[in-house]
């Protein structure tokens, strides 16, 4: 139960820690608005434009990981309430990370408010580059196209983002070294193995796969990674 109190206390700080992150950036873009907003011309516009979309990107993932550290306070509350082992906050992104979207009663519209000043300096960029003419309908229209961009990036999360960026590089899966957990034998046995490896897998007997062992740091993951290249390494020699 002691372990159980530091897990949902550690979920809570999670979220906290991401709540102010998020509404911080949100303030950051703002004063960076409104601070370039008549200042720049010309040129300037499209580089803010790509300032921005790359901004709204950093918020978006940044709140999407409060949507999944508010997911995983409330499941610690509910296996709390029911007596239940709490689960790491990995195995919990692990299971319900490609689920979580960017939908949220309040941050949803600073998404949107995001969007639409990218969707301005978009705007001045094109008539700046004589595409379009100026006029109250380019306007509108930037606006509209900027407003899907942020209904896309919720619905279409998962694939996206979630699977290309998100499970890639974020610290919850081991960092950016996209380790695989599991390597063939390839006709070498347990006891000839490096000594430096032995100690970060579990054999498979049944089924002949080394197997990382649950609690390896992240140096040893990084240690796995580089056996992995030299075991392929070695498969392609004998090819």
């Amino acid at each position: 139960m002691p372990n159980n109190k530091i897990v949902y206390t550690n979920a809570h700080t999670y979220r906290l820690h991401a709540d102010r992150l998020r509404w911080t950036l949100f303030a950051g873009y703002l004063i960076v608005f409104g601070a370039v907003v008549e200042n720049i011309s010309g040129l300037l516009y499209c580089v803010m434009w790509v300032f921005s979309i790359l901004y709204l990107l950093i918020a978006s993932v940044q709140h999407w990981f409060y949507n999944l550290f508010a997911g995983y306070a409330s499941d610690c509350e509910k296996k709390l309430i029911n007596e239940e082992g709490l689960r790491s906050l990995e195995d919990y992104a692990n299971i319900y990370g490609r689920y979580i979207k960017l939908d949220h009663p309040a941050y949803t519209f600073v998404l949107l408010i995001i969007a639409f000043c990218s969707s301005y300096f978009f705007t001045k960029g094109i008539i700046f580059f004589k595409i379009f003419e100026s006029g109250k309908s380019i306007y509108i229209f930037s606006g509209v196209m900027h407003g899907i961009i942020i209904i896309t990036l919720s619905k279409y999360w998962d694939s996206i983002v979630y699977k290309i960026f998100i499970k890639k590089w974020s610290n919850l899966w081991g960092g950016n070294f996209n380790y695989k957990d599991k390597v063939e034998i390839n006709k070498e046995s347990y006891t000839k193995l490096n000594k430096n490896y032995k100690t970060l897998y579990a054999l498979q007997e049944d089924i002949g796969l080394y197997r990382l062992k649950e609690s390896s740091n992240k140096t040893e993951k990084k240690l796995f990674k580089n056996y992995v290249k030299e075991l392929r390494k070695k498969e392609k020699e004998v090819e």
